[in-house]
This record gives C-alpha cells, structure tokens and sequence, in this order.
C-alpha cells in the first residue's frame, strides 16, 4: 500500500471508529429482536417442561426432557441466525459497496492492498476475525446461567482488542484488515 494510501488509513481511523459503533447499535437492535422473539419461545417450552415435570409422579417426565431439549435448540438456533444475520450484514455489503451502512453515512471504505475492490475471501476473512468470539459467546448463554451477560463480557473484550490493534498498527489496520490484507481508508470524493 503507498504512504499516502496508508496516511488516509491512519486518518481514518476516528470515523472508522465512529461508523462501527453505528453498525454496532443498528445490528443489536436486530439482535435484540432476534433475542426477543426466541426468549418468548425459549420461555414457553420452559413454562411447558415445568407443567410437564410436575405432573409427572417421578420428577422429570421423558416430555419435559424432551422439552428442555428443544428449548436448547431453539438458543443454538437463536445464536446461528444472530451469528449469520451478523456476518451476512458486514460480509455482503463490504463486498459488494465496500462499506457497511455506518461506513457510508462517515465517508470510509475498504479496500485491498492495493486500493481497490476487495474479494469476497477477502471480505470473508475479516468478517470471520470479528465474529471470532460469537460461537463461545453462544455457548455460555446456552449453558452457563447468566451467560449473556458473559457473552455480552467476550465480545466487549473483543472489540477493544480490535480496536486497541487498529490504534497501535502502523497502517491503521484491526486484526481481521490484517488476515485479510485490508485497509479503511477515506473514500475518494
């Protein structure tokens, strides 16, 4: 990348900042309504376990278990559609605009190494290092109680690396612009 490529990424870096944060309250209010919906759900297959263990003369009946299961699928089903609506929405229009919404509404795109387009790999990979920390997220919500907020914990964490990273490269670049040779650069007027 030339030096003058690299010095619209370091003064980037403010509004790079500040359209993620966007992108980051735009996608939790989808999340929550993901979340939402799925606790309504997860609530009323717990509500029926109980009714059933109860009325079971031995404790847990098999349709109780059964329907402690699938409140546990109806989470992992939660956390595959958050995790891809997530991705999906940085992957493809990082793809095919080179920005996210957020990007666009502060004048920031991405770029390859050499300014231009990236790939679709290219946009895969750095949208995979952001998400990196999504599937132990679901985990602990799944099994540990109170694992939202450890979740919440994770990719809080993550974020500060990412940004921590992104402060600290000289080419201004968070862990996922460098597995996928990326840049964010101001956008040409």
């Amino acid at each position: 990348m030339s030096d003058t490529a690299i010095a619209t990424a370091e003064s980037a870096r403010t509004d790079r900042i500040l359209a993620f944060l966007l992108d980051f309250l735009l996608l939790n209010v989808v999340t929550a309504l993901i979340w939402g919906v799925f606790f309504v759900l997860r609530l009323v297959v717990g509500v029926g376990s109980l009714v059933a263990s109860s009325s079971s003369s031995s404790g847990m009946s098999a349709a109780g278990a059964g329907l402690g299961v699938l409140g546990l699928l109806l989470g992992a089903v939660m956390w595959v559609l958050i995790i891809a609506v997530v991705g999906a929405y940085y992957a493809l229009l990082v793809e095919s605009r080179g920005q996210t919404l957020g990007m666009q509404l502060l004048d920031v795109t991405v770029v390859n190494g050499s300014g231009g387009p990236i790939t679709r790999s290219q946009s895969l990979k750095r949208t995979a290092v952001l998400l990196a920390p999504m599937p132990l997220m679901a985990l602990s919500s799944l099994f540990i109680p109170f694992g939202f907020v450890i979740a919440l914990g994770l990719m809080g964490l993550w974020l500060a690396v990412e940004a921590a990273v992104l402060f600290v490269d000289d080419n201004a670049q968070r862990l996922g612009d460098q597995f996928a040779d990326t840049y964010v650069v101001e956008s040409a007027a």
